[in-house]
């Protein structure tokens, strides 16, 4: 569970497209951290702020898809995401509608002890919305807007 590790989390936000929609988000993951039974405040970090160091030593939250987030895809590939432009891949389906929405838990490729979790929507609406995702045990969700989620394991990387 997230929250157990919002204590050595910290929330990198994108700032190229859709930077406001992912900067709003991000706040809004903080102030639910906040709002917790056992309240957090987790850093807010820019991708281009964030240095290699931080990302090895925290478990990390990144707001946006690779495309908008710096950091996010300085990684992207060593976890297996495949996110081109609006459209990311999961288990060899594409989903690229504009209401879709991806999260994705992975451990994180600087430091096996820690995790990274992934918050990026194909819209920046869809990206706001993944700030309040469903509580789930799966790898990985994908959320459409008037749908039932899309929940499962990643198929092993080849």
């Amino acid at each position: 569970q997230l929250e157990r590790r919002l204590p050595t989390a910290m929330i990198v936000y994108g700032t190229g497209p859709d930077a406001g929609a992912n900067r709003y988000a991000a706040e809004e993951l903080r102030r639910k951290s906040l709002e917790s039974l056992n309240p957090v405040e987790v850093p807010l970090r820019k991708d281009f702020e964030v240095s290699e160091a931080e990302l090895r030593d925290h478990d990390v939250i990144f707001i946006g898809r690779p495309e908008s987030n710096s950091a996010l895809a300085c990684v992207a590939s060593r976890i297996g995401l495949r996110y081109e432009g609006q459209a990311f891949e999961v288990n060899g389906k594409t989903y690229a509608s504009e209401r879709q929405a991806l999260l994705l838990a992975a451990a994180n490729p600087l430091n096996p002890q820690r995790m990274i979790v992934v918050m990026g929507g194909n819209s920046a609406l869809e990206t706001v919305r993944t700030a309040s995702p469903p509580e789930s045990r799966h790898e990985f969700i994908v959320l459409e807007a008037g749908k039932p989620s899309v929940t499962g394991y990643l198929s092993p990387r080849q």
